[in-house]
Protein backbone atom coordinates (compact mmCIF):
# COMPACT_ATOMS: atom_id res chain seq x y z
CA UNK A 1 0.00 0.00 0.00
CA UNK A 2 1.30 3.31 -0.83
CA UNK A 3 2.14 5.78 1.89
CA UNK A 4 -0.10 8.55 2.83
CA UNK A 5 0.49 11.96 3.00
CA UNK A 6 -0.68 13.38 5.83
CA UNK A 7 -0.16 17.01 7.16
CA UNK A 8 1.91 18.45 4.28
CA UNK A 9 -0.68 20.96 2.60
CA UNK A 10 0.10 23.24 4.88
CA UNK A 11 -3.83 23.23 6.51
CA UNK A 12 -2.65 20.74 9.13
CA UNK A 13 -5.75 18.02 8.02
CA UNK A 14 -4.32 14.78 5.47
CA UNK A 15 -5.26 15.01 1.97
CA UNK A 16 -7.68 11.81 2.43
CA UNK A 17 -9.41 14.50 5.02
CA UNK A 18 -9.87 17.43 2.75
CA UNK A 19 -10.96 15.10 0.40
CA UNK A 20 -13.75 14.04 2.38
CA UNK A 21 -14.57 17.56 3.30
CA UNK A 22 -14.88 18.73 0.02
CA UNK A 23 -17.63 15.99 -0.82
CA UNK A 24 -19.11 16.56 2.43
CA UNK A 25 -19.70 20.24 1.58
CA UNK A 26 -20.87 19.73 -2.14
CA UNK A 27 -23.88 17.58 -0.65
CA UNK A 28 -24.85 19.76 2.08
CA UNK A 29 -24.73 22.86 -0.60
CA UNK A 30 -27.29 20.74 -2.41
CA UNK A 31 -24.99 19.94 -5.43
CA UNK A 32 -26.22 17.00 -5.59
CA UNK A 33 -27.36 14.09 -3.23
CA UNK A 34 -25.02 11.18 -3.21
CA UNK A 35 -21.49 10.98 -4.06
CA UNK A 36 -18.70 8.42 -4.02
CA UNK A 37 -14.99 9.00 -4.66
CA UNK A 38 -12.15 6.73 -5.22
CA UNK A 39 -8.55 6.61 -6.04
CA UNK A 40 -6.52 4.21 -6.94
CA UNK A 41 -2.51 3.91 -7.45
CA UNK A 42 -0.76 1.06 -8.89
CA UNK A 43 -3.69 -0.88 -8.53
CA UNK A 44 -4.29 -0.24 -4.76
CA UNK A 45 -6.62 2.11 -3.61
CA UNK A 46 -5.40 5.23 -1.58
CA UNK A 47 -9.10 6.85 -1.16
CA UNK A 48 -12.42 6.18 -0.90
CA UNK A 49 -15.45 7.44 0.18
CA UNK A 50 -18.92 8.19 0.20
CA UNK A 51 -21.37 10.30 1.27
CA UNK A 52 -24.82 11.93 1.19
CA UNK A 53 -28.06 10.07 0.62
CA UNK A 54 -29.15 8.15 -2.68
CA UNK A 55 -32.18 10.52 -3.45
CA UNK A 56 -33.20 13.43 -1.10
CA UNK A 57 -36.35 11.57 0.34
CA UNK A 58 -35.94 11.85 4.31
CA UNK A 59 -35.82 8.29 4.07
CA UNK A 60 -33.54 7.56 1.49
CA UNK A 61 -30.67 4.85 1.85
CA UNK A 62 -27.11 6.23 2.52
CA UNK A 63 -24.81 6.31 -0.12
CA UNK A 64 -22.19 3.53 -0.11
CA UNK A 65 -19.34 2.41 -2.57
CA UNK A 66 -21.61 0.19 -3.97
CA UNK A 67 -23.76 2.47 -4.93
CA UNK A 68 -24.61 2.55 -8.84
CA UNK A 69 -24.76 5.73 -11.04
CA UNK A 70 -25.74 6.68 -14.72
CA UNK A 71 -22.86 7.27 -15.35
CA UNK A 72 -24.14 9.22 -18.55
CA UNK A 73 -21.52 9.76 -21.44
CA UNK A 74 -18.56 8.09 -19.70
CA UNK A 75 -20.72 5.06 -21.96
CA UNK A 76 -18.53 6.53 -24.71
CA UNK A 77 -15.14 5.65 -23.56
CA UNK A 78 -17.28 2.22 -23.40
CA UNK A 79 -18.19 2.28 -27.03
CA UNK A 80 -14.72 3.31 -28.18
CA UNK A 81 -13.27 0.33 -26.67
CA UNK A 82 -15.29 -1.59 -28.41
CA UNK A 83 -14.89 -0.04 -31.74
CA UNK A 84 -11.19 -0.57 -31.15
CA UNK A 85 -12.01 -4.14 -30.78
CA UNK A 86 -13.45 -3.86 -34.04
CA UNK A 87 -10.58 -2.53 -35.14
CA UNK A 88 -8.28 -4.78 -33.51
CA UNK A 89 -9.81 -7.82 -35.10
CA UNK A 90 -10.23 -6.31 -39.12
CA UNK A 91 -13.57 -5.76 -39.27
CA UNK A 92 -13.10 -1.82 -39.63
CA UNK A 93 -10.25 0.41 -39.81
CA UNK A 94 -10.84 4.29 -39.00
CA UNK A 95 -10.36 6.34 -41.67
CA UNK A 96 -13.59 4.37 -43.87
CA UNK A 97 -16.40 6.65 -43.99
CA UNK A 98 -19.76 6.40 -42.76
CA UNK A 99 -21.80 5.47 -46.07
CA UNK A 100 -19.30 2.47 -46.19
CA UNK A 101 -20.28 0.84 -43.08
CA UNK A 102 -23.92 2.42 -43.16
CA UNK A 103 -25.54 2.24 -47.08
CA UNK A 104 -28.20 4.52 -45.67
CA UNK A 105 -26.38 7.22 -44.85
CA UNK A 106 -24.78 7.38 -48.62
CA UNK A 107 -27.16 10.53 -49.13
CA UNK A 108 -26.43 12.01 -46.20
CA UNK A 109 -24.28 14.93 -45.13
CA UNK A 110 -22.17 12.89 -43.09
CA UNK A 111 -21.55 10.43 -46.31
CA UNK A 112 -17.84 10.81 -46.44
CA UNK A 113 -17.13 11.31 -42.19
CA UNK A 114 -14.84 9.21 -41.33
CA UNK A 115 -14.77 6.59 -38.02
CA UNK A 116 -11.83 8.45 -36.60
CA UNK A 117 -13.70 11.75 -36.89
CA UNK A 118 -16.89 10.50 -34.94
CA UNK A 119 -14.65 9.23 -32.60
CA UNK A 120 -13.22 12.53 -31.92
CA UNK A 121 -15.79 14.99 -32.36
CA UNK A 122 -14.40 16.38 -35.63
CA UNK A 123 -17.26 14.81 -37.92
CA UNK A 124 -19.18 18.71 -38.02
CA UNK A 125 -22.20 17.07 -36.46
CA UNK A 126 -24.07 19.48 -34.25
CA UNK A 127 -23.63 18.51 -30.26
CA UNK A 128 -26.99 17.28 -29.86
CA UNK A 129 -30.41 16.77 -31.91
CA UNK A 130 -34.07 15.70 -30.48
CA UNK A 131 -34.07 12.13 -32.02
CA UNK A 132 -35.85 10.56 -29.36
CA UNK A 133 -39.39 11.13 -30.45
CA UNK A 134 -38.56 10.38 -33.75
CA UNK A 135 -40.19 7.39 -35.97
CA UNK A 136 -37.54 6.35 -37.05
CA UNK A 137 -34.38 8.01 -34.95
CA UNK A 138 -31.06 6.72 -37.41
CA UNK A 139 -32.92 8.37 -40.36
CA UNK A 140 -33.61 11.55 -38.77
CA UNK A 141 -29.66 11.52 -37.15
CA UNK A 142 -28.66 11.05 -40.62
CA UNK A 143 -31.22 14.14 -42.19
CA UNK A 144 -29.20 16.39 -39.78
CA UNK A 145 -27.04 19.26 -41.63
CA UNK A 146 -23.36 19.38 -41.10
CA UNK A 147 -22.00 22.52 -38.71
CA UNK A 148 -18.88 22.40 -40.40
CA UNK A 149 -16.35 20.38 -42.47
CA UNK A 150 -14.93 17.32 -41.26
CA UNK A 151 -11.87 17.17 -39.45
CA UNK A 152 -11.70 21.12 -39.49
CA UNK A 153 -13.14 21.52 -35.98
CA UNK A 154 -13.36 20.41 -32.89
CA UNK A 155 -17.56 19.93 -31.46
CA UNK A 156 -18.24 17.23 -28.87
CA UNK A 157 -21.24 15.58 -29.95
CA UNK A 158 -23.23 12.68 -28.95
CA UNK A 159 -24.55 12.17 -32.20
CA UNK A 160 -21.52 10.85 -33.85
CA UNK A 161 -21.23 8.61 -31.10
CA UNK A 162 -24.67 7.38 -31.23
CA UNK A 163 -23.55 6.34 -35.42
CA UNK A 164 -20.77 4.42 -33.78
CA UNK A 165 -22.93 2.50 -31.78
CA UNK A 166 -25.04 1.34 -34.73
CA UNK A 167 -22.24 0.48 -36.87
CA UNK A 168 -20.54 -1.71 -34.14
CA UNK A 169 -24.06 -3.27 -33.35
CA UNK A 170 -23.98 -3.89 -37.68
CA UNK A 171 -20.51 -4.74 -38.05
CA UNK A 172 -20.89 -7.34 -35.01
CA UNK A 173 -24.38 -8.60 -35.53
CA UNK A 174 -25.40 -8.17 -32.02
CA UNK A 175 -26.86 -5.74 -29.35
CA UNK A 176 -24.62 -3.14 -27.90
CA UNK A 177 -25.49 -4.11 -24.65
CA UNK A 178 -25.08 -7.82 -25.49
CA UNK A 179 -21.22 -6.99 -26.69
CA UNK A 180 -20.62 -4.41 -23.82
CA UNK A 181 -21.34 -7.72 -21.30
CA UNK A 182 -19.53 -10.33 -23.00
CA UNK A 183 -16.53 -8.05 -24.65
CA UNK A 184 -15.88 -6.03 -21.24
CA UNK A 185 -18.20 -5.84 -18.13
CA UNK A 186 -18.23 -9.69 -17.46
CA UNK A 187 -14.11 -10.11 -18.55
CA UNK A 188 -13.03 -7.44 -16.12
CA UNK A 189 -15.67 -8.49 -13.35
CA UNK A 190 -17.18 -5.11 -13.62
CA UNK A 191 -20.65 -7.11 -12.04
CA UNK A 192 -22.49 -3.84 -11.43
CA UNK A 193 -22.17 -2.27 -14.80
CA UNK A 194 -25.18 -2.65 -16.84
CA UNK A 195 -27.52 -0.67 -19.57
CA UNK A 196 -31.23 -1.29 -18.07
CA UNK A 197 -30.23 -2.17 -14.59
CA UNK A 198 -32.80 -5.11 -13.54
CA UNK A 199 -35.32 -4.16 -11.02
CA UNK A 200 -33.12 -6.27 -8.41
CA UNK A 201 -30.39 -3.62 -8.12
CA UNK A 202 -32.89 -0.42 -7.96
CA UNK A 203 -32.30 -0.21 -4.24
CA UNK A 204 -28.58 0.86 -5.18
CA UNK A 205 -28.96 3.15 -7.86
CA UNK A 206 -28.95 7.27 -6.78
CA UNK A 207 -31.79 9.06 -8.20
CA UNK A 208 -31.95 11.75 -11.45
CA UNK A 209 -34.74 13.16 -12.83
CA UNK A 210 -35.50 10.04 -14.74
CA UNK A 211 -38.02 7.23 -13.13
CA UNK A 212 -35.55 4.94 -11.17
CA UNK A 213 -33.39 2.83 -13.30
CA UNK A 214 -34.03 4.92 -16.31
CA UNK A 215 -30.98 6.67 -18.09
CA UNK A 216 -31.21 10.45 -17.63
CA UNK A 217 -30.81 11.23 -21.19
CA UNK A 218 -33.75 11.59 -23.06
CA UNK A 219 -31.87 10.31 -26.77
CA UNK A 220 -30.64 7.18 -24.99
CA UNK A 221 -34.36 6.45 -23.15
CA UNK A 222 -35.58 6.75 -26.07
CA UNK A 223 -33.69 4.57 -27.83
CA UNK A 224 -34.30 2.06 -25.33
CA UNK A 225 -31.88 2.72 -23.07
CA UNK A 226 -29.05 1.84 -25.08
CA UNK A 227 -26.71 3.92 -27.21
CA UNK A 228 -23.32 4.95 -28.01
CA UNK A 229 -23.41 7.69 -26.24
CA UNK A 230 -25.14 7.08 -23.02
CA UNK A 231 -27.18 4.62 -20.81
CA UNK A 232 -24.31 3.10 -18.91
CA UNK A 233 -24.99 2.75 -15.01
CA UNK A 234 -22.19 1.67 -13.35
CA UNK A 235 -20.07 2.30 -9.98
CA UNK A 236 -16.66 3.62 -8.91
CA UNK A 237 -15.27 0.03 -8.07
CA UNK A 238 -16.49 -1.42 -11.19
CA UNK A 239 -14.67 2.15 -13.53
CA UNK A 240 -11.42 0.89 -11.84
CA UNK A 241 -11.77 -2.64 -13.17
CA UNK A 242 -11.78 -0.91 -16.34
CA UNK A 243 -9.18 1.67 -15.81
CA UNK A 244 -6.57 -0.73 -14.75
CA UNK A 245 -7.26 -3.06 -17.39
CA UNK A 246 -6.25 0.23 -20.00
CA UNK A 247 -3.25 0.77 -17.37
CA UNK A 248 -2.38 -2.90 -17.66
CA UNK A 249 -2.30 -2.44 -21.80
CA UNK A 250 -0.46 0.82 -22.01
CA UNK A 251 2.47 -0.38 -19.53
CA UNK A 252 2.26 -4.06 -18.16
CA UNK A 253 3.00 -3.01 -14.90
CA UNK A 254 -0.53 -5.39 -13.29
CA UNK A 255 0.65 -8.19 -15.90
CA UNK A 256 -1.66 -11.01 -15.67
CA UNK A 257 -3.23 -9.90 -12.47
CA UNK A 258 -5.12 -7.26 -14.32
CA UNK A 259 -7.43 -8.37 -17.65
CA UNK A 260 -6.31 -6.91 -21.24
CA UNK A 261 -9.39 -6.28 -23.37
CA UNK A 262 -7.58 -3.93 -25.59
CA UNK A 263 -4.43 -4.93 -27.51
CA UNK A 264 -1.31 -2.48 -26.15
CA UNK A 265 -1.60 -0.91 -29.71
CA UNK A 266 -5.39 -0.38 -29.82
CA UNK A 267 -4.94 0.88 -26.00
CA UNK A 268 -2.34 3.58 -27.14
CA UNK A 269 -5.06 4.90 -29.86
CA UNK A 270 -7.19 5.58 -26.28
CA UNK A 271 -4.60 7.13 -24.69
CA UNK A 272 -3.22 9.81 -27.30
CA UNK A 273 -3.86 12.18 -28.97
CA UNK A 274 -6.02 11.83 -32.55
CA UNK A 275 -6.84 15.19 -33.20
CA UNK A 276 -4.76 17.50 -35.31
CA UNK A 277 -3.57 20.55 -33.79
CA UNK A 278 -4.51 23.53 -33.15
CA UNK A 279 -8.21 22.03 -32.09
CA UNK A 280 -9.01 20.31 -28.50
CA UNK A 281 -6.68 17.13 -27.95
CA UNK A 282 -9.19 13.85 -28.23
CA UNK A 283 -8.50 10.20 -28.19
CA UNK A 284 -10.67 7.38 -29.86
CA UNK A 285 -13.02 7.72 -27.28
CA UNK A 286 -11.19 10.31 -24.22
CA UNK A 287 -10.71 13.69 -23.12
CA UNK A 288 -6.93 14.40 -23.67
CA UNK A 289 -4.83 17.26 -23.07
CA UNK A 290 -5.38 19.88 -23.93
CA UNK A 291 -8.59 19.99 -23.59
CA UNK A 292 -11.26 22.27 -21.90
CA UNK A 293 -13.54 18.83 -20.78
CA UNK A 294 -10.67 17.70 -19.27
CA UNK A 295 -10.84 18.64 -15.85
CA UNK A 296 -7.12 16.92 -14.91
CA UNK A 297 -6.53 20.36 -13.12
CA UNK A 298 -3.17 20.93 -12.08
CA UNK A 299 -1.15 17.97 -10.65
CA UNK A 300 -2.25 15.04 -12.65
CA UNK A 301 0.37 14.83 -15.74
CA UNK A 302 -0.37 15.76 -19.18
CA UNK A 303 -0.22 12.50 -19.98
CA UNK A 304 -3.47 12.01 -18.48
CA UNK A 305 -6.92 11.04 -20.41
CA UNK A 306 -10.49 11.18 -18.94
CA UNK A 307 -14.28 11.62 -19.72
CA UNK A 308 -17.36 13.04 -17.50
CA UNK A 309 -21.18 12.53 -17.60
CA UNK A 310 -23.53 15.21 -17.45
CA UNK A 311 -25.15 13.39 -14.79
CA UNK A 312 -21.65 14.61 -12.37
CA UNK A 313 -19.27 12.11 -13.05
CA UNK A 314 -16.18 11.98 -13.81
CA UNK A 315 -12.94 9.26 -14.30
CA UNK A 316 -9.46 10.35 -15.07
CA UNK A 317 -6.58 8.01 -15.91
CA UNK A 318 -3.27 9.00 -15.68
CA UNK A 319 -0.59 6.70 -17.08
CA UNK A 320 2.18 8.14 -16.19
CA UNK A 321 1.86 6.95 -12.58
CA UNK A 322 -0.79 4.34 -13.28
CA UNK A 323 -3.38 6.29 -11.18
CA UNK A 324 -7.33 6.50 -11.19
CA UNK A 325 -9.60 9.67 -10.09
CA UNK A 326 -12.82 8.53 -10.20
CA UNK A 327 -15.77 11.04 -8.68
CA UNK A 328 -19.39 10.23 -9.39
CA UNK A 329 -22.43 12.11 -8.11
CA UNK A 330 -26.20 12.93 -9.11
CA UNK A 331 -26.12 16.01 -9.56
CA UNK A 332 -28.82 16.76 -11.94
CA UNK A 333 -31.57 15.18 -9.55
CA UNK A 334 -30.95 19.38 -8.49
CA UNK A 335 -30.64 20.36 -12.08
CA UNK A 336 -33.45 23.08 -11.68
CA UNK A 337 -31.61 24.64 -8.97
CA UNK A 338 -28.41 24.64 -9.84
CA UNK A 339 -26.43 25.09 -13.54
CA UNK A 340 -23.83 22.42 -12.60
CA UNK A 341 -20.81 25.36 -12.51
CA UNK A 342 -20.03 24.11 -9.16
CA UNK A 343 -20.15 20.70 -9.79
CA UNK A 344 -17.34 21.62 -12.67
CA UNK A 345 -15.29 23.17 -10.29
CA UNK A 346 -15.84 20.93 -7.43
CA UNK A 347 -14.51 17.92 -10.24
CA UNK A 348 -11.13 19.58 -10.29
CA UNK A 349 -10.64 20.59 -6.89
CA UNK A 350 -10.93 17.17 -6.18
CA UNK A 351 -8.50 16.21 -9.04
CA UNK A 352 -5.74 18.43 -7.21
CA UNK A 353 -6.33 17.23 -3.77
CA UNK A 354 -6.09 13.26 -5.32
CA UNK A 355 -2.98 14.26 -6.75
CA UNK A 356 -1.24 15.48 -4.11
CA UNK A 357 -1.65 11.69 -2.87
CA UNK A 358 0.09 10.03 -6.03
CA UNK A 359 3.38 8.54 -5.74
CA UNK A 360 5.56 8.00 -9.19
Amino acid sequence: MMAQRRGLNGTGKSSETLLKEMMTRGHERGLYSAAVGLVTNQFETVFSFATGSLSDDIDASPASMLTIFDAASITKPITAMLLLQCVEQGRLHLEQPLAALLPEAAESAAAKVTVRQLATHTSGLPAWKAIHHAANPLKALLSTPLEAEPGTQYCYSDLGYILLGTIIMRLCGRPLEHLAFDQIFRPLGMGATTFNPPQSVHTRIAATTAPLGKVHDPNARGLGGVAGHAGIFTTAQDLTLLGNSLLNSLTGTFGEKVPQILCPAAARLAALRQTPTPLPAHTIGWFAWPNGYLPKADLLSDQTFGHTGFTGTMMLIDPSTNTLVILLTNRVLFENSNDGSEVLTLRRLFANVAGSLVRG
